[in-house]
């Protein structure tokens, strides 16, 4: 349904409304030039007359290149055809490539649904304005999602998940919600699509695995060993060519390009520091330089190892920068190269920044500006960085150029991950370094799943703080998509000590337990213990007196209660109990105080 093309000045298509045929809604139309090759070119929704027929064609364009998606089929629905592609269109304008996939794929099981909806009530009207999506038929439309079955897969032939049959409604929910706030007029009144058809389907997802500590180490360790590797052949390229550029004969006067440092000076220079592909250097007869590579310096992808890197050459930064970030996968690949900004309040600290497509929102992490250490963030930020400059200009379009893993291919070209962590590319990269270091088979969103694990032991269940880390909006989303099994039993660990402390105090009255007092204060007559357990000693600031009627405070008298409010603290007589609720009490003390100053 969807296509990405270079720009066709050549069509002849004519444009039309929908009244000349015979429709009452009027279509997007942003064109005002008088070609109809122009108007092809214009972003956003348009009826054309062609030699076979009516087209209905959504057009979003992008620099050189426009994605169309063609909603022809579906004129038979008339209204309901052009009223989801306006819908689709300004839902979609701000969206990836993937997520209009993604969006079509949800309409079209609703225009599936619609077709086995009129055979199943043949007695009805056809289905053909949009006064006719009411209420019932969108819950008709839930209870056909779940009647469905898996067509592909393990579980083809088995229900499907309530994952899946959400990603079918939720697109369909979007453009429901745009035709009623923006084409009211044509709405049914009775139009409520149901808030959430299938409760409590995060609860029954499947948990993320989480890395062990190990395995992450190792990871770590293996990405570590790589980038210095890496590094250090690069810098020692860029040694190498700024010796021996000064002296490089021209072209002409060069007899043969053996020595190393020669070889890259040559391809620097007439090259643009990118080493040239088998085709090119036939088609310009440039044959010393295909001789030196292949026989001399062992082929393109060692010389490449000193010039810029390939996909595999970039795994161990794309890997080390997604498990110290805790990014998804797919953000931190089209990460730009404008990603490190000045601290806005501690100028010591850099601000790590990078777009997540998606949530439609900038990810920030905040690192030390002064560390140079190799296993720095931004110190292996700054080395993509170096590395990939001399693709920058390589690279087709002017959204590749922004990007900091660019590539380069074994055809002479330099690419980017345009498609994310779905590029079979970077797949077979990945297992190539999972295998030279004996590491287990690692899909990368683990390492996002596994920050929000370590987080959470961290922070003792702070969901707030696994919220900030993982750069959500809502804490439901980081309670419904990112909670492991081990959160889930520490969770219910805190909740089983909960209430063994509940059902405690209960049975003691209040009081504390004498073994404990005995156990964690020294030196304590049978008498004093039994007091300070029974809560006799307490100070209204949360510590515990040794004896209050013998207080060691200055001007306080023999035999009276002591008086020195805030003296506690420096007290030879306070006591503290580890016990969960006299720490909480003086935490809380100390909040009140700072407030108070």
């Amino acid at each position: 349904m969807a296509r990405k093309q270079k720009i066709d000045r050549s069509s002849g298509m004519v444009p039309l409304t929908t009244l000349e045929i015979g429709l009452e809604t009027v279509v997007v139309d942003n064109s005002n030039s008088e070609s109809s090759s122009d108007q092809m070119m214009q972003a956003g929704v348009m009826l054309y007359k062609s030699e076979s027929g009516i087209l209905l064609i959504i057009t979003f364009t992008n620099q050189d290149t426009i994605s169309t998606f063609d909603f022809t089929k579906y004129l038979h629905r008339g209204e309901i055809a052009i009223g989801f592609a306006e819908a689709f269109y300004a839902c979609g304008i701000q969206q990836r490539q993937n997520t209009r996939q993604n969006i079509i794929k949800g309409l079209k099981h609703f225009f599936n649904f619609i077709d086995d909806f009129e055979r199943a009530n043949s007695e009805l009207a056809p289905i053909a304005s949009l006064k006719q999506i009411t209420t019932s038929l969108l819950n008709a439309f839930v209870e056909w999602l779940n009647n469905r079955k898996c067509s592909l897969g393990k579980n083809k032939g088995h229900p499907s998940s309530d994952n899946t049959k959400s990603n079918r409604l939720t697109p369909v929910r979007g453009v429901i919600t745009w035709l009623k706030q923006n084409r009211s007029a044509k709405m049914a009144s009775d139009c409520e699509i149901p808030y959430n058809p299938w409760p409590g389907r995060a609860r029954r997802t499947i948990a993320k695995s989480v890395l062990p500590k190990s395995t992450q180490q190792l990871l770590e360790r293996a990405c570590l060993e790589e980038i210095d590797e890496i590094w250090g052949e690069f810098e020692h390229g860029l040694k190498l060519i700024e010796q021996a550029l000064p002296q490089l004969p021209s072209k002409e006067q060069v007899a043969n390009l053996d020595d190393l440092a020669d070889c890259l000076a040559y391809i620097k220079r007439y090259y643009n520091g990118l080493t040239p592909s088998l085709e090119h250097n036939l088609k310009h007869n440039d044959y010393k330089l295909f001789r030196a590579i292949v026989r001399q310096h062992g082929g393109a992808e060692k010389i490449n190892r000193y010039l810029c890197p390939t996909v595999r050459r970039l795994v161990p930064f794309i890997l080390f920068i997604t498990s110290r970030t805790f990014g998804n996968i797919d953000s931190i690949l089209l990460m730009g190269r404008n990603c490190i900004y000045d601290h806005p309040i501690f100028p010591n600290r850099k601000i790590l920044k990078w777009y997540k497509p998606r949530a439609n929102q900038y990810n920030k992490r905040s690192y030390s500006a002064r560390s140079r250490r190799n296993d720095s963030v931004l110190v292996i930020v700054e080395r993509v960085l170096a590395m990939t400059e001399v693709l920058v200009d390589a690279v087709k379009t002017a959204e590749q150029k922004k990007r900091l893993f660019i590539y380069y291919t074994r055809t002479g070209e330099a690419n980017s991950f345009e498609n994310g962590s779905s590029c079979g590319t970077l797949s077979n990269a990945l297992s190539d370094f999972f295998h030279k270091h004996n590491l287990p088979k690692i899909n990368p969103s683990q390492l996002r799943v596994t920050g929000s694990d370590r987080v959470d032991e961290l922070t003792h269940g702070d969901i707030y703080a696994r919220k900030t880390a993982l750069n959500h909006e809502h804490v439901q989303t980081t309670q419904d998509f990112y909670t492991s099994d081990g959160i889930r039993q520490r969770n219910s660990e805190r909740i089983a000590t909960l209430q063994g402390e509940y059902v405690n105090w209960i049975r003691s009255k209040g009081s504390l337990d004498p073994r404990v007092v005995s156990k964690d204060i020294k030196d304590l007559s049978p008498e004093q213990v039994e007091l300070i357990a029974s809560g006799q000693h307490v100070t209204t600031t949360g510590f515990i007196c040794k004896d209050p009627l013998d207080s060691p405070q200055p001007e306080q008298p023999k035999g009276k209660v002591c008086s020195a409010w805030l003296g506690c603290f420096t007290c030879s007589n306070s006591i503290i109990v580890l016990d969960a609720n006299t720490l909480a009490r003086l935490l809380q003390l100390v909040v009140h105080q700072r407030n108070f100053a």
